[in-house]
């Protein structure tokens, strides 16, 4: 078998637990080897628990997020280490099919299928599904290397320690998100003195961090960010868009359908997907619809223009967050060396133009930047970089 930076008792893996979706990927003769669900080499953040039957997670899982949402639970990552009255707690519990309950020491705790859950044991299982996958392409794996916000708090870190314990995993170590992401993305190579703004796109959040870079070592100068804007919210737009051509089309109104909902949205992420890399996808469902006292099925062009009109009122509030971090710094962006984009929603052509117009530079990116975090993390252990 294959190696690269190991324990005694086997590989060290690199893991972006992300909020919608998680990545994993370990450094082995010089290469970045990733961590496939179903083939994929993002692992859904999502868990499903059966009537019957050990939880569910991961790809296998998404279905179930649409026809048994009470039952299926995501977004796991905003929970952690949070009590029951954070406000976060409050927006995510009205957003979902299952109820939060105080627990010990007033920490928010989930009731699915009348059973009690902490947080970390919903992400203990997210992480064992990644072990579990890890392990049947590179053999044992004990250690990872764990890529967090650059924010996290004590009481985040401890939770999902306690979720790699679990796991039946160690945490080697903690990277901050945004520096795993800039060090995937090539920052070490850069030598003298520069700025460097790492803008983190992902699922669930838009974060921006602004870093001070001196060869190897990264001093964090401030974090700025929309806990509340990322990938998911730009699937709901462009389904919201999708849904009211419906409705002026042939009257039919899918938002009030719940699993028809459900499965347009899902449906659209793939089209948002599409249409990163093609200037026209074609969403179809089956059975969308009974028109006349006949079932219809759905199947409309996509043009990325359109959809760009739709995405357009969330970039916007991406420059803003940008905008705001350099006002408040008393910065101009002509005064940052260098911008990195990160994160699955980092690949949409409208977000690099908008954030490369407002830079007045091109913004750097890469067709990884889904799972940079956790090359970035996995490379960790091979090289020095220090985080002042």
């Amino acid at each position: 078998m294959a190696t690269g930076p190991t324990t005694p008792r086997g590989v060290i893996l690199g893991v972006d637990f992300g909020t919608c979706t998680s990545s994993a990927a370990a450094f082995i003769n010089g290469r970045i080897e990733l961590v496939l669900d179903g083939g994929d080499s993002v692992i859904p953040s999502v868990v499903y628990f059966p009537e019957h039957g050990d939880p569910v997670v991961g790809q296998r899982a998404l279905v179930q997020r649409i026809t048994e949402p009470a039952h299926t639970v995501v977004s796991i990552k905003r929970v952690l280490g949070r009590s029951i009255g954070d406000r976060e707690i409050k927006l995510i519990d009205a957003n979902v099919g299952y109820r939060f309950k105080s627990g010990p020491g007033q920490m928010a705790i989930l009731s699915v299928r009348s059973t009690d859950y902490a947080p970390a044991q919903i992400a203990g299982l997210i992480l064992d599904r990644i072990r579990t996958l890890a392990e049947k392409r590179f053999g044992a794996v004990s250690e990872v290397v764990l890529a967090v916000p650059a924010q996290a708090s004590a009481q985040y870190k401890n939770a999902v320690t306690r979720a790699a314990q679990l796991a039946h995993l160690k945490i080697r170590e903690f990277i901050p998100e945004p520096l795993a992401g800039a060090l995937a993305l090539g920052a070490l190579h850069s030598s003298g003195e520069r700025r460097i703004a790492i803008c983190d796109f992902g699922g669930g959040t838009f974060d921006v961090t602004l870093v001070a870079q001196k060869g190897a070592d990264f001093t964090p100068l401030a974090v700025h960010g929309d806990s509340w804007l990322g990938g998911d919210d730009f699937d709901e737009a462009l389904a919201t868009a999708v849904a009211s051509h419906v409705f002026h089309t042939c009257r039919v109104e899918m938002q009030r359908d719940v699993v028809r909902w459900r499965e347009l949205v899902m449906r659209c992420e793939s089209i948002k997907r599409q249409l990163s890399d093609h200037p026209e996808a074609v969403l179809t469902m089956k059975d969308f619809a009974v028109l006349g006292g006949k079932s219809c099925d759905l199947r409309l062009p996509v043009a990325r223009a359109w959809a760009e009109t739709a995405f357009t009122p969330l970039v916007e509030r991406a420059v803003d967050v940008l905008r705001e971090m350099f006002r408040q710094l008393d910065v101009r962006p002509a005064e940052i060396d260098e911008v990195l984009l990160i994160g699955g929603t980092s690949q949409i052509p409208l977000v690099q133009r908008a954030l490369s117009d407002y830079v007045g530079r091109a913004v750097r990116t890469s067709k990884g930047a889904e799972v940079a975090v956790a090359a970035g993390a996995a490379t960790k252990p091979a090289v020095t970089m220090n985080v002042k």
